[in-house]
């Protein structure tokens, strides 16, 4: 495995875990407009669906996730493109053109 592949899969798992902050939090941030207490959300909906313990739950809350992934998608499209700029053609190339 190569540089670049490694980078796409790290990234590719630093996406994933970002998209799952970030639906955590605005699950978090739809109970708390209603009132509930973080406690409350956690006991009664992260817990059951997610399966994180109240510390890992609290750190999600403080991650800047969205300005994050933009970053991570932004490093993730780079590499990409890198990659594909250094790969060679195959003879199966021109079928898809």
């Amino acid at each position: 495995m190569n540089t670049t592949q490694q980078q796409r899969m790290q990234l590719g798992r630093k996406i994933s875990f970002l998209k799952r902050v970030i639906e955590v939090c605005e699950i978090a941030d739809t109970h708390m407009q209603n009132g509930a207490t973080q406690r409350w959300i956690y006991k009664n909906v992260i817990k059951k669906q997610f399966n994180i313990s109240m510390t890992t739950f609290s750190n999600y809350l403080s991650i800047p996730a969205k300005k994050e992934l933009a970053e991570a998608l932004q490093s993730y499209e780079g590499v990409v493109v890198e990659q594909n700029a250094t790969e060679e053609p195959t003879p199966n190339d021109d079928l898809f053109d």
